[in-house]
This record gives structure tokens, C-alpha cells and sequence, in this order.
């Protein structure tokens, strides 16, 4: 048994790949929302740190349903963008774009899109008061693994290094604890509950997306055309299922730009440019 195979589904043909990604789809929305549900039971009894983890999974299984439903709009053609696309499933920096994407976004176009992700992909990055005082560690691998793991740490900043234990810290994660479920969860189970994760319904899904341009030139109007064109189509085959209003709703207007035309992979940045960064840097904040 080989585990992480997911590119592989690439060398299937169309109606075996729908009909992979249709059971992908509904184990993954039914895996995160049994992670979500579990992780609400730690909130009364104050568990901030269990919450937190299972948290954190829920929006990571949610964001494998929307990255294989971006594969299913993506054009076959190129094939290193489909396979780069079906990569993402097990790319826990590209799972945690895809969640904050879906939580916090209201994206204009491609180019807004694409200038948070080439932010949020660096490995390393400058900020402080004056945007250049301390380098972090890319901030959703770190947020991720502060709170499950313990390690040790090598910190080493313009004025002082330090290493030091760090340890999960509960109380922090006390702060703002709150019991909404994810976006990024709420916009895959409305897609999964109006029919979506069906095989006939992603053959549909895939004709209308595939066809669609999708570079620098889309807006939001266009993906909300194509939001209401796939629920037309699905409704006209007969496959869309009757759902509360609330689900069409979050379809049409929360169904987000597919990233597959963007890259989500690491991007590895010298410790040594940041420090010529910091010893350039001067109070006007020229280099």
C-alpha cells in the first residue's frame, strides 16, 4: 500500500476520475465535519489546546474537499498544472492557504488572489513596528505546529539570539476561543449537501469551469456568473437536491476563485537577504 497517491488520479480517464473525486469529496466533508463536531465538545470543558487541533484538522480536511473540487474545474491541459493542483491534497501549506482563503477572503480578482498567496508561501519574512525588526517562520506552518508540538527553538533576531523550549501554550489559545464553524467548512458542506459530490453533477461542474478562462482578466462578477450557471445546469438535469435557501446562498456568493492557476508551493528565502534587509534598512524605510 503506498499512501499519498493522490497525483496518480491524473492518469485516469474522465468518468474514473469524477467517479474518484465524487467519494473523495463526500469523505472528506463528512471527515471534517466529525472533526469539527468533536472538537466543539473541548469548548465547555476548556480544553483550548484540543480544540485548537481538531480545529485545525476540520479546516485541513475541508480545504482537501475544495482542492479537489478546484481539480475537477481545472482543465486537463496542461497536465503540471492538473497534477500540481491534486498535489495541494497532501500540502499542509497549501491546505492552510486554502482555509484562510475561504474564511476571511472576498477576493476581486486573480491578481489580489495571487498577491496573498505569494505572501503567505514565503518561508521566512520580515516584520515588527518597522515591518523589518524580526524574521518569522512562515506564519500558517507555525501557527499549525505551536499548537500540537513541542520544540526545541533556535530564535535569532538583529539584537539577540536565543534557544528555547517552546510548549503549546493553552492559555493563549484560551483567548478568542469562539464556536462558528469554519467558512471553509460551511461553503463545502452546502456544495456537498446541493448535490455537488455527485458524479453526474462534477461531469456538469467540469464542462462549464473548463471551458471558462480563468487568468488575470476574471473578476468576481464572472465567478458568480459561473456559480449560478452550475446551479442552473444541475437544476436543469435534475441533480441538484432541495437544500434551505442558505446553501444556494453560499454557493453563489461563497464559492470562491479557483486557485489552480495559482502556485501554492514553498518558497524558500535566505536568512542571510533578510539580514542585508535589516542592516539596509533606514527610518524613511529606503534600502
Amino acid at each position: 500500500m503506498k499512501p499519498r497517491s493522490i497525483r496518480q488520479l491524473s492518469e485516469l480517464d474522465d468518468p474514473e476520475f469524477f467517479k474518484e473525486v465524487a467519494t473523495g469529496l463526500r469523505l472528506c466533508a463528512a471527515n471534517a465535519l466529525k472533526l469539527w463536531r468533536d472538537a466543539r465538545k473541548l469548548l465547555n470543558p476548556k480544553r483550548p489546546q484540543g480544540f485548537s487541533i481538531l480545529q485545525h484538522f476540520a479546516e485541513e480536511e475541508a480545504a482537501k474537499f475544495h482542492i479537489l473540487l478546484d481539480a475537477a474545474r481545472c482543465p486537463r491541459q496542461p497536465g503540471e498544472v492538473f497534477s500540481r493542483q491534486l498535489g495541494y491534497f497532501n500540502a499542509h501549506l497549501a491546505k492552510g492557504m486554502y482555509a484562510t482563503y475561504y474564511n476571511i477572503f472576498a477576493p476581486a480578482d486573480l491578481p489580489e488572489i495571487r498577491r496573498y498567496t505569494d505572501r503567505e508561501r514565503q518561508m521566512l519574512y520580515l516584520d515588527g513596528p518597522n515591518d523589518v525588526d524580526w524574521i518569522f517562520q512562515n506564519e500558517i506552518l507555525r501557527k499549525r505546529e505551536e499548537s500540537i508540538y513541542v520544540d526545541y527553538v533556535d530564535y535569532n533576531d538583529a539584537n539577540k539570539r536565543e534557544r528555547f523550549w517552546h510548549c503549546p501554550n493553552s492559555r493563549l489559545m484560551a483567548i478568542g476561543l469562539w464556536d462558528m464553524r469554519p467558512k471553509v467548512l460551511n461553503v463545502a458542506l452546502a456544495l456537498h449537501g446541493l448535490g455537488l459530490t455527485r458524479e453526474p453533477a462534477l461531469r456538469i461542474v467540469a464542462d462549464i469551469w473548463r471551458a471558462a478562462p480563468m487568468d488575470d482578466s476574471v473578476k468576481w462578477n464572472d465567478i458568480a456568473a459561473l456559480n449560478l450557471k452550475t446551479l442552473d445546469a444541475l437544476e436543469q438535469a435534475k441533480l441538484l437536491r432541495n437544500r434551505p435557501e442558505q446553501d444556494f446562498r453560499l454557493v453563489r456568493w461563497e464559492w470562491l476563485f479557483p486557485l489552480y492557476p495559482l502556485d501554492l508551493s514553498p518558497v524558500t528565502v535566505k536568512e542571510e537577504d533578510l539580514r542585508e534587509a535589516q542592516r539596509n534598512w533606514t527610518p524613511d524605510g529606503y534600502y
